[in-house]
């Protein structure tokens, strides 16, 4: 059986589309995989690496793009069309399925065109645009929230959750300590913004750095600065006193998450469903810019839950160090955090949709 996977961009869309296809590939060592994506987005560096081949589409996103961004994209779409059927022909793929981000676009709609069995799979509570569109067209509609019904056909709908990499639970501490060079006895704060880095939480936490010396030789850092800010969040670690792994993109997240004792992060959907299955303590930072406000949303879901803590951009500097020095002092509080959280993971989406997908494609074509 072949899956061909459409989309990306970021890790949110990237890595529950990447927990899908282990778990397609896992479930009968015939099946083939294929992802579908851009030169510009994460999968280009990412997907091979998971064992898995990619293909490119040319295709430019749209949204947040002015008025003659807007058209130079448009006109993108008929050659990225005709760029996904002849993939589509080539790997004659038993299901299609799109996981968000503007490559999956051509790429479902082409499957359609040519009658495969297509689904979407939307990983937040507001679903972006190119999934509302797509949903009108796709066979099954997979969902993180049972929120995100109300867009979509609730025929085509299955709430299965958030896939999540079963790699990130394959992890030895020390191994992962002596990956980063840092010190089993320390307090470890792990720092990231999400795939592509946020400099606003880069640039509050380094520049609040001293407030943090109170405690700054008991404590190390690894921080996932994104590429534009990573020169000077390495140079800023290396003036001061605090122990620390800088890198643009940690490829190896599971280690990452292994060693932390407290996260500092954003609010993004695929980052909290993994934070919950590891259940691991965190500080989350919603960005403010994000659509409709999902992430603001997501965080005080869980804050009101007690299980974890929000802090808005507007309020890091005032706020972030002060929140990490309580959490280093007070281990109950840490306890409370991973056990709350725990309590929201959901772990088996993966599977969930592996099983509707494989029913699907052995199905007849007339009723899809």
């Amino acid at each position: 059986m072949r899956l061909l996977i459409a989309g990306g961009g970021t890790g949110g869309h990237l890595f529950p589309a990447i927990a899908v296809g282990k778990e397609f590939a896992a479930a009968d060592k015939r099946n083939k995989v294929l992802f579908v994506g851009t030169t510009r987005g994460l999968e280009r560096k990412v997907v091979e690496k998971e064992g898995f081949d990619l293909e490119y589409i040319d295709v430019k996103p749209m949204v947040g793009k002015g008025a003659a961004d807007k058209i130079k994209s448009l006109f993108t779409l008929p050659g990225a069309l005709m760029q996904s059927l002849s993939i589509l022909r080539r790997f004659k793929p038993d299901f299609v399925l799109g996981v968000g981000g503007y490559a999956s676009g051509p790429v479902v709609l082409g499957a359609k065109m040519m009658l495969l069995r297509t689904g979407i799979q939307e990983q937040n509570i507001f679903p972006g645009i190119t999934n509302k569109i797509l949903g009108k067209i796709a066979d099954n509609i997979f969902l993180a929230f049972k929120e995100a019904k109300t867009f979509f056909k609730k025929s085509k709908v299955f709430v299965t959750g958030n896939p999540v990499r079963k790699s990130l639970f394959d992890c030895n501490a020390n191994d992962a300590y002596d990956f980063f060079m840092l010190d089993k006895d320390k307090f470890t704060i792990f720092v990231f913004g999400g795939s592509l880095g946020a400099s606003s939480i880069n640039k509050s936490f380094i520049n609040n750095l001293a407030k943090l010396d109170a405690i700054k030789d008991n404590i190390q850092v690894i921080h996932q600065s994104g590429d534009s800010d990573y020169d000077f969040v390495k140079e800023s670690y290396e003036n001061s006193e605090i122990k620390s792994f800088v890198a643009p993109f940690i490829f190896n997240m599971k280690d990452a998450y292994c060693v932390a004792d407290i996260i500092v992060c954003r609010a993004g959907a695929t980052s909290i469903s993994e934070i919950a299955a590891l259940e691991k303590a965190a500080i989350l930072v919603p960005y403010p810019f994000a659509a409709a406000g999902h992430q603001k949303k997501n965080a005080q879901a869980l804050a009101a839950k007690g299980a974890a803590i929000m802090i808005e951009d507007k309020d890091l500097d005032e706020k972030l160090m002060d929140v990490l020095t309580d959490l280093y002092n007070n281990k109950d509080k840490l306890k409370k955090l991973r056990d709350n959280i725990g309590k929201t993971k959901k772990i088996d989406a993966a599977k969930e949709i592996v099983d509707v997908i494989v029913n699907r494609a052995a199905g007849k074509a007339g009723h899809v």
